[in-house]
């Protein structure tokens, strides 16, 4: 088995099949173009070097990231790129076999929305039991990524890939990360690079064992939910959420070796509503964080600018603005992205049932 998920990851189709992923939204890069001018030979060559064990971890272009907050970014290269795809295409399912239900982050069918309905149905579900007497736990990792025990990692997927070939080219890969050498690096390389597929999916199997601790242990499977590493808990009193901040608190440092600390992580009494993954949840609709749709008609208004000086073209653009439009409808509030068009944008509209498929067609005219 140790041989065969290994071959299956290195063949010639299954690193094809990775480079037409990484390729996505890069064609007009490039660094890209030239590397796919000369595929097969790169492929190939790509591949030998896996195979006689050859293969070295490139220097990553280091940047930083300001939206939605100031985040250090490792972009990794090309090879290193296509190799994490090829690994993840063949892995995924050991991964996803062995997540909790209620983790909702980096997997099909899941994502930031469902996470943010699932804590709705948690707080009706509150609410049904306990009235507005209850309490919140909000519990976020500090630097998730920077803080992660590589050692403590490395013994997590040798429990759930059966190959050792395989994790061993995933230690490779982490490994290179905080040695890297001869790069112009702009920030200190520790824990995980913030840039690459397979990192998100190992980050989020480092905080299933608190998923598992959480449903089994405590018994709070139902009042539970994680997106990567934000978690909220809803109990009944407050000495229950003191000891249960506790209880994770030691287990995440005893045996993830990592904090929950800083302003993030904290207890309250429930007010009628939550933030999570952008929206303010209340018991039976979803209100837009203002802090959060300034930031995305801040984006929107530069694309504009780009796509009316011919910067962008009309596939970014619109694809920006459904985003928006997107965010708002979930809200209810896509009235408000009618009026900021109108004032800001010098967009012609009516505040009518046809919103979404005016905007849209705002987008091409």
């Amino acid at each position: 088995m140790e041989d065969e998920l290994f071959k299956e990851i290195i063949s010639f189709e299954n690193l094809y099949e990775a480079t037409m992923e990484v390729s996505r939204g890069k064609w007009r890069k490039a660094e890209w173009v030239k590397w796919y001018l000369d595929l097969e030979a790169n492929l190939i060559s790509l591949q030998n070097k896996l195979v006689w064990d050859m293969w070295e971890p490139h220097p990553t272009v280091d940047f930083f990231v300001l939206e939605p907050k100031k985040r250090p970014v490792a972009r990794p290269h090309i090879e290193d790129r296509i190799i994490g795809h090829a690994i993840m295409r063949k892995c995924l399912p050991f991964f996803e076999k062995h997540s909790s239900p209620q983790s909702y982050a980096c997997r099909t069918g899941k994502g930031s929305f469902n996470a943010v309905l699932e804590w709705q149905r948690i707080i009706r579900s509150a609410i049904g039991r306990w009235g507005f007497d209850w309490y919140v736990i909000c519990i976020d990792f500090a630097h998730d990524y920077q803080s992660v025990d590589l050692e403590n990692l490395k013994r997590l997927y040798r429990r759930i890939i059966p190959s050792e070939k395989t994790c061993a080219l995933l230690d490779k890969k982490i490994d290179s990360y905080p040695n890297l050498q001869g790069g112009n690096f702009l920030f200190k390389h520790e824990g995980l690079a913030l840039g690459n597929i397979e990192n998100q999916h190992l980050a989020n199997l480092k905080s299933g064992v608190v998923d598992y601790f959480v449903t089994d242990t405590l018994g709070l499977g139902r009042m539970y939910v994680r997106y990567m590493d934000d978690i909220r808990i809803a109990v009944h009193t407050k000495e229950e959420a003191q000891d249960v901040l506790a209880r994770i608190d030691e287990l995440v440092t005893g045996k993830l070796n990592q904090s929950i600390g800083g302003k993030k992580t904290y207890y309250k009494k429930f007010k009628g509503k939550d933030e999570l993954c952008g929206y303010a949840v209340c018991p039976h609709h979803l209100e837009m964080q203002s802090e959060k749709i300034r930031r995305r008609l801040r984006g929107l208004r530069k694309v504009r600018q780009g796509w009316l000086s011919g910067y962008y073209d009309t596939e970014r653009y619109e694809a920006t603005l459904c985003n928006v439009i997107d965010y708002l409808d979930k809200t209810n509030s896509a009235h408000e992205f009618v009026k900021y068009c109108i004032d800001e944008l010098g967009m012609k509209g009516k505040k009518n049932k046809g919103v979404r498929r005016y905007l849209k067609r705002c987008a091409t005219d």
